[in-house]
């Protein structure tokens, strides 16, 4: 199971953010030297925030063919997107606003419905785009909280179990708050997954994750970190801590 994952770690978020815009630019390219679309899945995060903003910076919005991207999310806030708690409200700000690509492109989840109606509207879309087989998104990035969820897959939630529906909403109790979110069996789909984490808060719950007992329940991230698929991490320093990456 180890040897399917790739860490990259970098002495701070600023520099995990670098690396990880790299990597969007050049896996993006990649995977268009090999067809035709791109459709990558976004989550929320600081990280990623930070890759948005170099994205859209001179030195690198040219170096992507923004017209074959197609851009998904693995979960959002029950908000409208011009809340600042939104995802992909966020994402359209700092990136997509300054970026030749399509608007037609952009598939949202609609936070501004209720979260059952949003989680059964993007099921559609995604059943739009991706035709009749299960969605297979070229490229995914994910985050993982210091509770060990991912996506809005927190723990001891009913979303964990989930195999009939490919997004549902959440009612996340601690938060007092209903999210909606990609299933994990979706998430796994991706035929690149990729894990953004920083943090300090993050050491000992990722080490857990990663070499702990399997407890889903408990730590939702691993059911994809181990589900037997690719990942590759971008961990800074203080998240990377604990890990023996000569093990790994």
């Amino acid at each position: 199971m180890k040897k399917l994952h790739r860490f990259h770690t970098y002495q701070d978020g600023p520099a995990m953010a670098a690396a990880a815009t790299t990597y969007f630019v050049e896996t993006c390219a990649a995977v268009l030297a090999q067809k035709d679309k791109c459709s990558v899945c976004l989550s929320g995060g600081s990280t990623p925030k930070r890759m948005f903003k170099l994205l859209a910076s001179d030195v690198w919005k040219d170096k992507v063919d923004w017209s074959k991207l197609f851009i998904f999310w693995g979960d959002e806030r029950s908000v409208p997107q011009e809340s600042p708690d939104s995802n992909s409200g966020e994402a359209m700000r700092l990136l997509f606003d300054l970026v030749p690509i399509p608007k037609e492109n952009i598939f949202a989840i609609n936070g501004a419905l209720t979260p059952a109606e949003a989680a059964e509207d993007y099921e559609t879309t995604l059943e739009t785009f991706f035709g009749d087989h299960e969605p297979v998104f070229d490229l995914c990035f994910l985050g993982m909280g210091d509770d060990g969820h991912t996506a809005s897959l927190f723990p001891y939630t009913d979303i964990i179990y989930e195999e009939e529906y490919w997004v549902k909403e959440v009612f996340v109790k601690k938060l007092d708050t209903t999210r909606i979110s990609l299933t994990p069996e979706i998430i796994n789909q991706a035929a690149r997954i990729v894990f953004l984490i920083g943090g300090e808060n993050k050491a000992a719950v990722l080490e857990e994750v990663l070499n702990g007992d399997f407890n889903p329940e408990k730590l939702p991230s691993q059911l994809v970190i181990r589900s037997g698929a690719e990942i590759t991490f971008f961990l800074d320093e203080g998240a990377a801590g604990e890990l023996d990456l000569g093990d790994v």
